[in-house]
């Protein structure tokens, strides 16, 4: 996949860098505005797992450096272009990079499903391959030509034909420290991508909230909390950080 391929399917992102001078090799943005909206999208995401992908926007902000991250579902949590996003795993050790690297504990969750879809016990997954932008910078909140081009390619830790069939569907998803979140398809079919512009936080009181929005109202109680703890115990905010992100469990 090369810039001059994008820019054939989807004129707009050609006159986004044109008229803002943006060429810079891999790293051009591709702004989500600029590409075709999915039809009748919605991506709903759990609010256990929104609270792990706002530790990791967190940490995103004090490193400074992108970090990575696997959203996905049972198929039976999707319907046409909806889907419920009910798991979340990161890199327990994930390095302090600039790019966002996936590790062996990341490959490891892509071949245990793998291993569940080859053996039937689930019809298929839908993975979303993410990592985190600090919100530094005049295109922060775009994709960059390389995270495309790692769309279109996928994540895979076997030759298993899962991903031929499409019994494991994938899509990118890109979280800034501030808490914009941008998610894209690739369709092989068509050799184009798709945005998902309906993205929402399930609370456990059953009503949805948009991401942008909710992720604002979070961070709001969080300050508000961490500045409470710092008047009655006089710690540091960096003191009363909690970053227990883990890999899930295996499924027996």
């Amino acid at each position: 996949m090369e810039l001059q391929e994008i820019i054939a399917k989807n004129p707009k992102v050609g006159q986004y860098l044109q008229e803002n001078n943006c060429y810079f090799g891999i790293n051009t943005p591709i702004p989500n505005a600029c590409l075709r909206k999915l039809k009748d999208n919605e991506v709903t995401i759990t609010e256990d797992v929104f609270e792990k992908m706002y530790l990791l926007a967190e940490k995103t902000q004090h490193t400074g450096c992108e970090h990575s991250f696997l959203l996905f579902c049972d198929n039976k949590n999707v319907e046409g272009n909806h889907c419920l996003l009910n798991n979340f795993a990161t890199q327990e050790k994930n390095p302090h990079r600039r790019v966002a690297k996936y590790g062996k504990e990341l490959l490891s969750v892509i071949d245990r499903l793998e291993k569940l879809v080859d053996s039937g016990r689930f019809k298929g997954v839908t993975v979303f391959i993410g990592h985190t932008h600090p919100a530094e910078g005049s295109w922060y909140d775009n994709f960059s030509l390389g995270d495309l081009i790692g769309c279109s390619e996928g994540v895979k830790s076997s030759s298993s034909d899962v991903y031929a069939t499409r019994k494991i569907e994938t899509a990118n998803c890109m979280l800034t420290a501030d808490g914009k979140i941008r998610m894209v398809f690739y369709d092989p079919n068509v050799k184009n991508f798709f945005v998902f512009d309906n993205i929402n936080v399930r609370k456990k009181d059953g009503t949805k909230v948009e991401f942008e929005d909710y992720f604002k109202r979070y961070e709001e109680k969080q300050i508000n909390k961490k500045e409470l703890l710092t008047s009655l115990y006089g710690l540091s905010k960096n003191e009363i950080i909690q970053d227990d992100l883990s890999i899930p469990k295996k499924h027996k």
